[in-house]
């Protein structure tokens, strides 16, 4: 068991070399770095490449990475710190199953890209705050095939969306780090005329490879009641080759990790806090309980080669607005969607799941 560890470790250990390298290592394309301010700036006949003269616009960012991609290698989109970004063009995406998502910027561009701050050390501040039915966006920032190359997504906080915030779909060797979340899902949009609106995943990596999140601050996340159990803090649906870590949510109503099919594989999760999340075993009608969420299929089977270790996950949460006797609220570690297919002890498998140093408090306090 231990060499199994070890060698698992060192597989991650060779990851993370990896992609930290691609981030940091000096490219021979030439780059550019085009810089916004709600406040300040100009987007026509503006470039944004001077910071005492910013584009305005995330669609002006993204107009100028497109039409100048086939002289730069890299881009790098700078917001400004500390300022409120909430005047967005939203862009409509249908990723799968014909449902139509909107987002406030879109990378399908297959070159490097860093989003991130200038000017300060404050956080750009994300704020979504629009209905569905008011046009959205209701998602923030989505990176997409044919992206291939690097991104990194850094130094933002978002705050107010309806249905997520970050959204990864077909792409690989991406890197979320030093985030702040605050406030997301229908819960926070009751005059929503919409029907069937709810957040699958505050932060939603499908479908990608080599993916590093680190240094996440999750709070507050919550659907609708009928639904609290089908919003998960980080959705890995066929993420794999992947490192979640130093993470902290609290105030979470569903799941804070949920892996999904057999492509969602070889995945460390390790030093994160979670507290006060995941549905309370006496919510009625609920069945995605449990601080981690597993799931499987007959086509596509289950995850496999999950390492948790050195977590905290600390207490369900619990709906006392809704008459929830928090006194007896209780949480569960896991919970399989599938046992037919995976196996009632799936998440006890050492194959599929490997818990080391984990701290659990299962019940309210």
């Amino acid at each position: 068991m231990i060499i199994a560890f070890n060698r698992s470790l060192l597989t991650f250990l060779i990851f993370l070399t990896g992609i930290l390298y691609s981030q940091t290592s000096t490219a021979s394309e030439p780059s550019k770095t085009i810089y916004v301010s709600q406040e300040s700036g100009r987007d026509n006949n503006n470039e944004g490449a001077d910071p005492d003269q910013p584009i305005r616009t995330l669609k002006r960012a993204y107009e100028i990475a497109r039409s100048s991609q086939d002289q730069f290698g890299e881009f790098q989109i700078l917001l400004k710190g500390g300022e409120t970004f909430n005047e967005f063009s939203p862009v409509e995406v249908s990723l799968y199953d014909n449902d139509v998502n909107t987002y406030a910027f879109v990378w399908d561009i297959d070159r490097k890209l860093t989003i991130s701050t200038y000017a300060s050390d404050e956080k750009a501040h994300l704020y979504g705050g629009k209905h569905t039915h008011e046009g959205g966006p209701t998602q923030a920032i989505l990176v997409i095939a044919p992206s291939s190359r690097e991104v990194l997504i850094e130094n933002l906080f978002f705050e107010m969306w309806e249905v997520g915030t970050i959204m990864l779909f077909e792409t690989e060797d991406v890197v979320i780090r030093n985030i702040k979340i605050d406030r997301i899902g229908p819960y926070y949009f009751p005059a929503e005329e919409t029907q069937g609106v709810y957040c699958a995943g505050v932060v939603y990596p499908k479908n990608s490879t080599r993916v590093l999140i680190e240094n996440v601050v999750m709070t507050n996340c919550h659907n609708n009641f009928a639904q609290l159990g089908a919003l998960h803090g980080f959705y890995c649906t066929r993420l794999n080759h992947s490192e979640i870590r130093n993470c902290y949510l609290k105030n979470v109503s569903g799941s804070p990790f949920k892996f999904r099919r057999s492509k969602a594989n070889n995945v460390y999760v390790h030093d994160n806090e979670c507290y006060y999340t995941g549905v309370s075993t006496q919510t009625a009608e609920q069945v995605q309980f449990g601080f981690v969420r597993y799931s499987g299929d007959q086509k596509e089977g289950c995850p496999y080669g999950l390492i948790f270790e050195n977590n905290i996950f600390h207490y369900p949460y619990c709906w006392s607005e809704y008459g929830e006797d928090c006194t007896t609220a209780k949480a569960v570690k896991y919970s399989i969607s599938n046992t037919k297919v995976c196996g009632k002890g799936a998440c006890e498998d050492t194959d599929n799941v490997k818990w080391i140093n984990n701290d659990f408090k299962f019940n309210w306090e």
